[in-house]
């Protein structure tokens, strides 16, 4: 985790922090930046403000006095309470904030009184509620992009107009990217396989969630259609020669099970791509 660079700026009553590499923690520990500049504005009684990238405090605040506030934030809302492991994401459970752990499989309430306990309760509901916004003219979302990969056989029309679709949806990207995923996969997967990749990498982004939530996709699929088990370490291997896939993220996946998979479907998958996942080498 790199350590956080502060710059004060201003005089008075208009002082300010800003903390220059504050996206770059947030990403290190898999937090919502938000998150954790909510959170030293609580703990600080001050003022948080986000523009043009920028994200301030409303005083004049030290790098080591954030580091330590930073450090309970970790220790409360990170580290897993069995393993002790940081590799932990929330999940919000009947108005109860937990942590998951991905290294040992630990479920983890977190029974921490304070306003951040709160305000990521409710933007995780916000969010949860969210994964069924509302659609064009009350059509299925995967309805709607199946039918678009038919008309627009142009690249650029088919960025411009899936996007077209997520705004007037309000998908952020992660949602966008499973509706995606979900109106060119079904148990015909392997059906013109190579087409889809290309209108799927169309929509690529360079990021670990991305990669994430591809291989997510594919074992909800997996799940909902067993038929296509046998061919799990072919599709992988496909995704990933075309770059679909990191090989951090492979890893990662490999050996941390989606709790939300079914056990025995998720040892399935991994006893399948393990051979194919032990032999690829880091992408350069």
């Amino acid at each position: 985790m790199p350590v956080i660079k502060v710059r004060v700026e201003g005089r008075g009553k208009m002082v300010k922090t800003t903390l220059e590499n504050i996206e770059d923690v947030a990403k290190s520990i898999e937090r919502p930046t938000d998150f954790l500049m909510k959170y030293f504005a609580f703990e600080l009684g001050v003022q948080y403000a986000v523009k043009n990238d920028k994200h301030t405090l409303g005083s004049a605040r030290s790098a080591d006095e954030l580091a330590d506030l930073l450090d309970i934030f970790i220790d409360k809302f990170i580290l897993c309470g069995s393993c002790n492991n940081p590799e932990t994401m929330f999940q919000c459970k009947k108005n109860q904030l937990v942590l998951i752990c991905r290294a040992c499989g630990h479920k983890t309430i977190v029974k921490y009184p304070h306003r951040i306990t709160d305000y990521i309760l409710k933007k995780l509901s916000s969010e949860k509620k969210a994964k069924k916004p509302k659609t064009v003219d009350k059509e299925d979302p995967v309805l709607l992009l199946k039918n678009l990969w038919k008309q627009y056989p142009d690249n650029p029309q088919i960025v411009s107009q899936a996007k077209a679709i997520q705004k007037q949806n309000k998908w952020d990207s992660e949602h966008f990217i499973r509706v995606i995923f979900q109106s060119l996969f079904d148990k015909d997967i392997l059906s013109a396989f190579d087409q889809k990749l290309e209108i799927y990498k169309l929509f690529k982004q360079d990021s670990e969630q991305f990669y994430r939530t591809t291989l997510i996709c594919i074992e909800e699929l997996c799940q909902s259609e067993s038929t296509i088990l046998p061919s799990i370490s072919n599709i992988v291997e496909q995704i990933y020669q075309k770059e679909l896939v990191s090989y951090t993220a492979l890893k990662d996946w490999q050996d941390h099970p989606n709790p939300d998979i079914d056990k025995t479907i998720a040892h399935q998958i991994r006893a399948s791509t393990e051979p194919l996942i032990s032999g690829l080498k880091p992408q350069t």
